[in-house]
């Protein structure tokens, strides 16, 4: 389990426990207690763990509730039937404490059962979706939070995410780093030669074909994209060419992040010539990031999946062992 589904299902067990104690204390005892008498201290509670739980399933709450609209207006129909009675003019005949005290248990064991069940169903199913690259790299950094013996890598460059996500890229090469310093954590990082690498950018950023001098050349050299990887990374220069991109950007880029890497400890090796159909990243040989880079009707894209099929990640090693001497 990763680490962002750990915390939510903790935050969730944490609140259903803290309701259950209210909802008992509340039958067992005569005297009630601090929560009875100050009923929103539970209410800000439940709000904030919602919030939490909310916040680190957002996606995958997203498409747990447009994939299952059926449970999910069942519970909204039963939050619209328990709460009113919190506002002191329901069924219950209860006072309005009380009330609040009620909907609120039942709030939270509606939300939690929710968000728990999200969090087992992304742990015990085998592969899902999630989403684009470059969207994908802060799931790869939650991921690599749990790495606790090894991780192996294989991409197109190990500047994975440079130009597209600098910001995240920078994240993921630290994080990288301070798992195989801190951690020990094993390392291994796999990707495509240079001149493999550089003709691979050209028809990834539809450079092939453009001409030396031309408009589109320098439409692309003064573009966003060229503009935000200079502010975020020092010690580049605009380059004044396609070359000069793929040699002072690129390949510089690379040649930082496998030095970085290795200076670590790490195992980076830039030796595939052959096409790679598929990127991956394997923690531990138990769980994978894994994406597939296609041209689809609106272009170049590349899908990402999660896994713990053991299989997958079994067969997704064999294609590290053919890129080149296993490790």
């Amino acid at each position: 389990m990763d680490e962002r589904t750990k915390k939510t299902a903790i935050s969730s067990t944490l609140t259903l426990i803290v309701g259950l104690i209210t909802g008992i204390l509340n039958i067992v005892t005569e005297v009630p207690p601090l929560v009875a008498k100050y009923p929103h201290l539970l209410l800000l509670a439940l709000a904030a763990a919602i919030l939490v739980a909310l916040a680190t399933e957002r996606e995958r709450l997203s498409r747990w509730v447009r994939s299952r609209p059926v449970p999910t207006s069942a519970v909204l129909a039963g939050l619209l039937i328990i709460v009113p009675p919190s506002m002191g003019h329901g069924v219950y005949r209860l006072d309005a404490a009380a009330n609040l005290q009620i909907a609120t248990l039942c709030g939270t064991l509606a939300i939690t059962m929710v968000v728990l069940l999200l969090s087992l169903e992304s742990f015990r199913r085998g592969t899902t979706y999630n989403g684009l690259f470059p969207d994908n790299i802060p799931d790869i950094i939650d991921l690599l939070d749990g790495a606790q013996s090894s991780v192996t890598i294989l991409t197109d460059v190990v500047a994975y995410g440079a130009f597209s996500a600098p910001v995240h890229h920078e994240k993921l090469i630290r994080k990288l780093i301070n798992k195989r310093r801190e951690d020990k954590v094993t390392v291994t990082w796999r990707s495509y030669d240079e001149q493999s690498a550089k003709q691979h950018v050209r028809d990834q950023l539809r450079l092939t074909g453009i001409r030396d001098g031309s408009k589109e050349e320098q439409d692309f050299l003064k573009g966003k994209s060229v503009d935000r990887f200079l502010d975020t990374f020092q010690g580049y220069v605009r380059p004044s060419s396609i070359e000069e991109f793929l040699d002072n950007i690129l390949l510089k880029r690379n040649a930082d992040v496998a030095g970085a890497l290795t200076d670590a400890g790490a195992d980076v090796s830039a030796v595939v010539s052959a096409p790679i159909p598929i990127y991956f990243w394997i923690i531990d040989n138990r769980r994978a990031i894994l994406s597939f880079p296609c041209k689809g009707a609106d272009g170049l894209r590349e899908d990402t999946f999660v896994s713990n099929d053991h299989s997958l990640i079994a067969m997704l090693r064999d294609i590290y062992r053919s890129t080149g001497e296993s490790r």
